[in-house]
């Protein structure tokens, strides 16, 4: 398991250049960057540029008559944001965490409950591979990373979490 990276090099990595200077075969490829991160014992990828800030130590103000995987909302200047317990509903169990990843996804305001940031990956288009059987749960993950020597990191497809919201809070 790789050492748990810190708020400013999370924000270092995030932002800094591409760096798609490559010259040769490899400069016609198309790099991704991916947001890795542990929410409770499973490694999850997200798209970086899905996501507008991390944030920690934040207090979870409840909302009654919403699905349990909605922990409620968080605070972020002054405006409220959805938390998601994304352990919830993959898993079946809840996580105690405080720490969020704030989702940048069109006019919705999301924050995704993680246990941590564990790295920042730029991967090659041919490193995503889509997923071939979608089942119930699959239908979450936009596709999964493949690396050579590494595990499977799942891609979350932000679209299919929140229209599963959209649903049950419609038959609520």
């Amino acid at each position: 398991m790789q050492r748990p990276m810190n708020n400013e090099a999370i924000l270092d990595r995030l932002s800094a250049d591409s760096g798609d200077t490559e010259t040769g075969p490899a400069a016609a490829e198309k790099w991704t960057k991916f947001l890795i991160v542990e929410i409770g014992e499973q490694r999850y990828g997200f798209y970086a540029d899905q996501i507008k800030e991390i944030v920690t130590d934040q207090p979870i103000y409840y909302v009654p008559f919403v699905p349990p995987y909605i922990k409620g909302f968080i605070n972020r200047h002054g405006e409220p944001y959805t938390a998601f317990d994304l352990s919830l509903l993959f898993e079946k169990q809840g996580l105690d965490s405080r720490l969020f990843l704030v989702s940048r996804h069109g006019g919705d305001q999301l924050a995704f409950q993680i246990s941590d940031v564990t790295e920042i990956l730029k991967v090659s288009e041919g490193e995503l591979h889509s997923l071939s059987s979608m089942d119930d749960g699959e239908s979450y993950f936009s596709g999964v990373l493949s690396r050579e020597g590494a595990e499977d990191i799942f891609v979350l497809n932000i679209d299919s979490v929140v229209a599963r919201l959209e649903r049950d809070l419609g038959e609520g």
